[in-house]
């Protein structure tokens, strides 16, 4: 199945890895430097997210992908809370 292959060691290396993507100025806002881990609140829990910059992105928003482990309980638009990871 295709949540299984995942587990797969071959497989496991060609999946991207998750990152969060914000927009530059965003960042600079929020104190978050590119590839310096942050923590993001989903579903009540905190998880720890390697942000990646992106000017093509909307200046307020930053995206996260769907269907990983740590970003479940994303199902669509949602407010949230991003920190320095600690």
């Amino acid at each position: 199945s295709e949540e299984l292959s995942g587990l797969a060691e071959g497989i496991a290396e060609l999946m991207p890895k998750v990152e969060l993507v914000i927009h530059p100025n965003l960042a600079s806002r929020l104190k978050i430097i590119e590839g310096n881990p942050v923590e993001l609140e989903i579903g009540g829990r905190m998880q720890k997210l390697t942000p990646r910059f992106d000017e093509h992105i909307a200046p307020d928003v930053i995206s996260v992908p769907a269907n990983f482990d740590e970003t479940m309980g994303i199902l669509g638009p949602t407010v949230t809370k991003i920190s320095g990871a600690k």
